[in-house]
């Protein structure tokens, strides 16, 4: 599952009997790249995108293994073309066994292989390459001086046969990566018996459970604003400061956040005890600085910014008008927990997962500018009878960091120096 997903990843792929000493392999490399081998004439990529617009391009692979081959088709697609695209794959695959392919379509393919080989022939290192493949996998000593000779001879016939032994559709994984919630239903009319399995980022499938009757979102939310210390508690602070410890690479990163209600922020984020970054909001304008310079917020960036600046985002929901829906069950970190999405008033979904047990927030997922955010809540600190993360996991591009909160202040004076710009 990837909450908010905009587009799928998708494959189709099963392992295959192959080893690269097999006869059959020369035939099964032109199969392949009729069926999308990465040329524009290949079978997937004229229908998923040059017919159906819905990706830029879906390709396949067929590698042999001396231990065990595999085989896969896949795309990025559009994520209401999810199932569609992942049916048009299994029919492309269908109609290179039912059909012979035709002989000129053929020989289009085989002369780009053909090029291809020869073109590689200019690189010193493809004779190495060739030397060892040999050595390796025990081929005879003229496969590569017959190579031509042998991808001359292929025929229709050959590419439906190969299609026909070694593709399996009707035995085969169908993988989507995407939002499961807009996909999962879809996805379910593929399978036989409608049965989606889930998993998460490590491979590890997820447990999904029903949702208890009665139950409600405003229910969930209710119980994680109780759990951190209540509405009238909540509502009442005005100030927060807290810092935050990492490591990258052997290297400390600290982030120190003020916030000042209504409406000022400062965000400083230091490597090493150097200043990376600064983000400032004064309660008017806003201003970002960098060693590499300051650029000032325009007006619709510093309105936007100071409308998410909410010391507690959960007290807001009802007066902003935002929709809440309890849409799943899910296990965070071995634990029990609702999922909710939350659609704010301009149709952009946030995500959080709330522990059945605590009611604390254990997961949240966001969009973001810069790409889609994740924190993990490992543990939450009592401050002056609220309860704040003291562990989280963030998300930063591709990469996952541990961040510690060291201190948080409640109510304290902040300079105003702090928000200056």
């Amino acid at each position: 599952n990837k909450d908010g997903g905009n587009q799928s990843t998708v494959y189709v792929t099963h392992i295959v009997n192959i080893k690269p000493d097999d006869p059959d392999a020369i035939k099964l490399s032109v199969m392949n790249n009729v069926l999308g081998g990465g040329s524009f004439s290949a079978r997937l990529i004229q229908n998923l995108r040059e017919d159906k617009a819905w990706t830029y391009g879906s390709y396949s692979s067929l590698t042999p293994d001396r231990i065990t081959g595999s085989f896969r088709a896949f795309a990025n697609v559009k994520s209401e073309a999810t199932d569609s695209a992942l049916f048009e794959i299994v029919k492309e695959i269908k109609n290179l066994q039912q059909k012979p392919i035709d002989a000129k379509d053929l020989e289009l393919f085989k002369n780009m292989m053909a090029g291809s080989f020869a073109r590689s022939l200019e690189e010193p290192s493809t004779v190495a390459s060739f030397a060892l493949n040999i050595e390796r996998y025990k081929l005879p000593a003229d496969y590569y001086a017959t190579y031509l000779e042998k991808l001359a001879a292929v025929t229709p016939a050959d590419i439906q046969e190969m299609a026909q032994k070694y593709l399996k559709p009707e035995n085969t994984w169908l993988i989507a990566v995407g939002d499961m919630g807009k996909v999962k239903k879809s996805l379910a009319r593929l399978t036989p018996g409608s049965e989606i399995k889930m998993y998460d980022f490590y491979g590890n499938e997820v447990k999904q459970t029903g949702i208890p009757a009665g139950l409600t979102a405003e229910k969930v939310i209710d119980s994680y604003i109780n759990a951190i210390g209540g509405s009238d508690k909540l509502s009442k602070v005005t100030s927060m400061t807290s810092s935050a410890n990492a490591s990258i690479q052997g290297m400390t990163l600290n982030v120190k956040t003020y916030i000042q209600m209504p409406g000022k922020l400062c965000v400083e984020t230091y490597l090493q005890g150097n200043m990376m970054s600064k983000q400032v909001l004064n309660g008017k304008a806003g201003k970002v600085s960098s060693p590499m310079g300051e650029q000032v917020l325009d007006e619709a960036t510093v309105a936007a910014m100071q409308d998410e600046l909410v010391m507690f985002p959960e007290l807001t929901f009802k007066a902003k008008g935002y929709k809440t829906e309890l849409t799943g069950v899910e296990e965070i970190n071995g634990e029990k927990a609702y999922k909710v999405t939350i659609t704010n008033d301009k149709g952009s979904e946030s995500f959080c997962y709330f522990s059945a047990q605590s009611g604390l927030k254990l997961k949240e997922v966001k969009s973001t500018p810069q790409g889609q955010a994740i924190t993990l809540i490992k543990e939450y600190k009592d401050t002056d009878g609220i309860k704040t993360p003291s562990k989280i996991i963030q998300s930063v591009g591709p990469q996952m960091i541990d961040m510690e909160v060291t201190e948080t202040k409640i109510d304290t004076q902040i300079n105003e120096s702090i928000f200056a710009i």
